[in-house]
């Protein structure tokens, strides 16, 4: 009996095969990956906020919360905690996952913020921030005025667009500074 083996073109009929499904795989990956990165750094911006709300009310002292840019980024992709009273960081930097930024123009909190530039010292030495302070009662400062109240979100997308496909929305209660997300 002759043993049959497969054929050149059975082979590459084979591989013809999988590569086309390779290309029509390859985007579904990448939009999974980038909704799971979108999904972290909303959930790291939310906590951090929400902790921020905690150490204020249980030390008795408001906390700022800077949202950073580093030096040569376009971007904000960062965030820490700091005592203004101390004049030191609660917390170390908390950076997003790669390639996710907060995206500015989805965001007009961020113009109301108050700013500033890093001290000398450490990896984030002259990096800008905006900032907005939680008191210990949580409220929120500077307070946002009666027909701003509506405009205190922040959002996480991967690109800088007026309107990006997928991205995150994340609300900040000015009375509570407790953060809600809004995943469209």
């Amino acid at each position: 009996m002759k043993r049959r083996g497969f054929s050149l073109i059975e082979l590459l009929a084979v591989v013809a095969v999988l590569a086309i499904l390779l290309v029509l795989v390859t985007p579904a990956f990448n939009s999974i990956a980038s909704s799971s990165n979108i999904t972290q750094a909303a959930n790291m911006l939310s906590g951090q906020i929400e902790l921020a709300r905690q150490l204020a009310e249980v030390r008795n002292r408001s906390i700022e919360v800077r949202i950073l840019k580093k030096n040569g980024d376009s971007h904000f992709s960062a965030l820490q905690l700091w005592w203004p009273s101390l004049g030191q960081p609660a917390e170390k930097p908390v950076v997003f996952p790669q390639g996710m930024l907060l995206n500015e123009s989805l965001s007009p909190w961020l113009s109301k913020m108050g700013s500033g530039t890093m001290a000398a010292g450490g990896s984030w030495a002259g990096a800008t921030y905006r900032s907005f302070t939680i008191r210990p009662s949580g409220e929120l400062d500077p307070r946002p005025s009666a027909g701003d109240r509506a405009q205190v979100f922040l959002t996480i997308s991967a690109r800088e667009e007026p309107t990006p496909s997928n991205y995150t929305t994340i609300q900040v209660n000015p009375d509570t500074s407790r953060p809600i997300l809004y995943r469209p």
